[in-house]
């Protein structure tokens, strides 16, 4: 996160300057809790008719709002969630009775959008985007989509001499990323010595997703169960007829989140989350969840009945629509396995802590 420099003048003209993380970290809880309850609340409102979990169901049982970014919350992968604790940060900052001026320096140009029309914000050599160098319009072009979409594609799933292999019934499902592994290993060492418990009766998925150094699916070990190669040709087609209807649909619904929204603050998370929204729900990664609604639909209609099931849990979108999947078809428990102490940043994590905090009220009202 860029550590933006501000100036704050009192009611009795004193200066002061800070470092907006400096003060995001001092004021931590109460800005988590912000941006969340704000998350929640846009959750559930209602745009004509329905919710956005409503407008973006797909197939009964898998929903595209909530494999998007905006509801993945990751603060690793996406600036733009940074930009929002910033938001109310300064927000807190302004609401404060002995801020009279609040300077700016070096922010975002969203920033000067939102606030410009506040007397008491000042910018200082603001940043802006220059048209030559601002993407974004190519991003959005429909022909870039499915071009990175063809990459995307051609890097995850085709692979050169795939080979069908017989999978054990009523056994023990696991899956980890093949990237955890070096070329003479079968088994995760995540696991431990866990898989030798169920050595006889297992059935050892990998998930192959690109790295630096292992760019291509092409030709990786043939000994190996993939997910990858689970998406059929035939799906594609339909993968892009399903783009195309869900795109449109949030089309229809941009006004009321960008223009029309009658909660200020909710607008300018929003206007923050943009690219998200619009990536989420009408561009790459909107055909990217769907190609993993596809593919494990058709991965747990295919093999045989697992019994039990054990992944490493990380709250990934396509986690969703493998939880999903695997219960239509109904297979047995599922555990999903935390690797790592959950941060106090991850906001993507929160369904753990949650999760956990449930179980905790559960087993308190027993006691």
């Amino acid at each position: 996160m860029l550590n933006n420099k501000i100036k704050i003048i009192d009611i009795a003209n004193k200066e002061k300057y800070l470092l907006l993380n400096d003060f995001i970290e001092e004021n931590s809880v109460d800005i988590k809790n912000k941006y969340l309850d704000l998350i929640n609340f846009l959750d559930n409102k209602k745009f004509g008719d329905k919710n956005l979990n409503e407008h973006f169901l797909f197939k009964e049982n898998h929903n595209l709002w909530e494999m998007s970014s905006v509801i993945e919350k990751s603060t690793i992968k996406n600036n733009n969630i940074l930009n929002v604790l910033k938001y109310f940060a300064l927000k807190k900052i302004l609401n404060d009775s002995k801020t009279k001026v609040l300077i700016l320096y070096n922010f975002d140009k969203v920033f000067y959008n939102i606030f410009k029309a506040n007397k008491s914000v000042k910018f200082y050599q603001k940043q802006r985007n220059l048209p030559f160098l601002n993407f974004n319009f190519f991003k959005k072009n429909i022909f870039f989509i499915f071009f990175n979409y063809l990459i995307f594609l051609f890097r995850n799933f085709f692979r050169l001499n795939s080979k069908k292999k017989i999978l054990k019934e009523n056994s023990i499902f696991f899956l980890s990323y093949y990237a955890h592994l070096n070329s003479r290993q079968y088994h995760d060492a995540s696991w431990g010595k866990l898989h030798l418990k169920f050595k006889k009766n297992n059935n050892f998925f990998h998930f192959f997703v690109p790295s630096r150094k292992k760019k291509f699916f092409l030709n990786y070990n043939q000994n190996s169960f993939f997910i990858n190669d689970y998406l059929q040709i035939s799906s594609i087609s339909k993968i892009i007829c399903n783009y195309l209807f869900y795109k449109k649909k949030f089309s229809k619904l941009k006004r009321y989140l960008f223009e029309d929204c009658d909660n200020l603050e909710l607008k300018h998370v929003c206007t923050i989350l943009k690219n998200d929204f619009e990536e989420s729900l009408g561009g790459k990664i909107l055909l990217e969840n769907l190609t993993w609604i596809f593919l494990f639909e058709n991965l747990f209609k295919t093999i045989p009945y697992q019994r039990k099931g054990i992944y490493i849990y990380e709250n990934q979108p396509w986690e969703r629509a493998f939880i999903k999947s695997w219960k239509k078809y109904k297979h047995g428990k599922l555990y999903g396995f935390v690797t790592a102490s959950v941060h106090f940043w991850l906001l993507k994590d929160i369904s753990i802590i949650k999760f956990i905090k449930k179980k905790l009220q559960i087993k308190k009202k027993k006691l």
